[in-house]
């Protein structure tokens, strides 16, 4: 897995993206539902309670296969004072 960082900066707001990469199978986390958090947690099926948090706090969020390889991008915007 390879993670690269990119950060963008003008006047009153800051950009910064995340782009994780690897050559597993093809996988769009994004395709899947999002887990039903009202259930008790013994009533849950296991995983995806991390790709929920992020879509909550995360901007944008993009999946791509490209040369062989998943490419899940995160974007997160802060503006001068506050997020």
């Amino acid at each position: 897995m390879t993670v690269a960082c990119r950060t963008y900066a003008a006047p009153g707001k800051t950009e910064v993206t995340f782009t994780f990469s690897d050559r597993g199978s093809p996988f769009n986390p994004l395709e899947h539902d999002d887990p039903d958090i009202s259930l008790p947690i013994d009533k849950r099926e296991s995983g995806g309670l991390g790709i929920l948090i992020v879509k909550k706090v995360i901007d944008t969020i993009q999946y791509s296969r490209e040369n062989g390889a998943n490419l899940l991008e995160f974007t997160k915007s802060w503006r001068k004072g506050g997020i």
